[in-house]
Formats: structure tokens, C-alpha cells, sequence
């Protein structure tokens, strides 16, 4: 006797935020008086993170012994942030607050920033179970991250797992009345991450001007801390 039973599953969660700040600190505030002059600011940072998951089930049984479950699952993610600031100094009047930064009479000053990381990933999974006793799993994933650095974004990480579900047992029917699962399992996998920041593996190295006597001097310094 034979049965199969194919399931399928689509996700498509999403998240979207804006958000939009005035600042504006008198020349009454504290950090008025410590500047000696007034400051509004408008902070500005929009975000939004996209996942799209597709997942496959393929269900087999073989008589009543042999139940098999095979696995497949595609992932794709995308964060990205986009900021921006606008920094006013020296206003005349508190009347204005943040709402209009040229008002100032200091310099002004002007801020953006953007960032982005996009991560894909591959899984299969193979799971087989005799009597619905004795257990083994295999899988394999393998991600790919945008932070990471080139040649290195890809990586898989297998994994093997063997159960025993003791319960089942004969010589457990004595248990049955105080004990409805016992199960032993040993699994063995690579796992890892890709836990830094955004462009964490271009910061190689940084530049700037020494002062030498009258003279500038250019240097360069290497990051100690790179991933990959």
C-alpha cells in the first residue's frame, strides 16, 4: 500500500516604516546654553524588509512501516534604509521651532545615508521513519549574504540526525499509565552567521593627512577587525 501527498506553502511577509522628527533646542535649553546658540534639526529615516518564502512537501508512506517526507525551501530577503538630516544653527526667534531651518544664521549642515543587504537561501530536508520508531533526518542549507565578502557570500551547512523513540518499545508497555514519549536523539550539524554590519567587509582600510612640521603627510591604516 502506498500514499503520497504533495503540500505547498508561500509567504510573502513584508514590513514598511517612515519616520519623520523635528528637534529644536532654544537658546534657553541646555544645549543652547552649552553652544551658545539655538538648534533645530528634521531627522528623517525611511525602512522596509522584504521576505519571500516558498516551501515544498512531499509526503510518501509505504505500507504501515515506512513514512517518508521530503522537504525543499527557497528564501529570499532585502532590507534597506535610506536617511537624511538638515541641521539649522543661530535662529533669531523660538517662533520657527524646526520648520524652517534657513532661517539660521550659522552654517548649516546636510546628511544623508543609505544602506542595504539581501540574503538568499536554499534547503532540502529527507526525513524517514521505520514503525514510527527509529528516526533518521538529513538536510543541507545553503545561504548567501550580501555582507559578506566576495568569493566568500555562499556557504552550506549540512546536517545529520538519528532517533529512537523508546516509548514504543515492548518491553516499555509497563510505562504507558505515567510515560506517553520517550525519545533518544543525537544530531550533528555546521551552522553559522553572517551577524556584522552592512558593509562590515569593505572597511579595509582608512586614509588622512598627518601633520610632518609645515608639511602634510598622507597615511593609511588597515581595519582590525574584518570579517572573512
Amino acid at each position: 500500500l502506498r500514499h503520497d501527498e504533495i503540500d505547498g506553502n508561500l509567504r510573502f511577509p513584508d514590513s514598511c516604516r517612515n519616520q519623520k522628527h523635528g528637534i529644536y533646542q532654544g537658546i534657553h535649553s541646555w544645549s543652547g546654553l552649552q553652544d551658545g546658540q539655538s538648534t533645530a534639526e528634521t531627522p528623517n529615516e525611511f525602512t522596509y524588509n522584504y521576505k519571500w518564502q516558498n516551501i515544498l512537501s512531499y509526503n510518501l508512506d509505504i505500507n504501515e512501516d515506512h513514512h517518508l517526507t521530503f522537504t525543499g525551501v527557497t528564501e529570499w530577503s532585502k532590507g534597506r534604509t535610506e536617511g537624511s538630516n538638515a541641521i539649522g544653527h543661530g535662529f533669531d526667534t523660538d517662533d520657527y521651532a524646526y520648520h524652517n531651518l534657513g532661517a539660521g544664521t550659522g552654517t548649516p549642515s546636510v546628511a544623508s545615508s543609505y544602506t542595504q543587504t539581501q540574503m538568499m537561501s536554499y534547503i532540502i530536508r529527507a526525513m524517514y521513519s521505520y514503525k514510527s520508531r527509529y528516526l533518521l533526518t538529513l538536510s543541507n542549507r545553503w545561504d548567501g549574504s550580501s555582507k559578506l565578502s566576495s568569493g566568500h557570500k555562499w556557504d552550506s551547512f549540512p546536517a545529520v540526525a538519528i532517533g529512537w523513540r523508546i516509548s514504543d518499545e515492548a518491553f516499555m508497555k509497563g510505562t504507558k499509565g505515567w510515560l506517553d514519549n520517550l525519545k533518544l536523539r543525537a544530531s550533528y550539524g555546521v551552522t553559522g552567521n553572517d551577524g556584522l554590519g552592512a558593509y562590515g567587509t569593505l572597511a579595509y582600510s582608512q586614509a588622512g593627512m598627518l601633520g610632518f612640521q609645515e608639511l602634510g603627510v598622507p597615511y593609511s591604516t588597515y581595519s582590525t577587525n574584518i570579517a572573512n
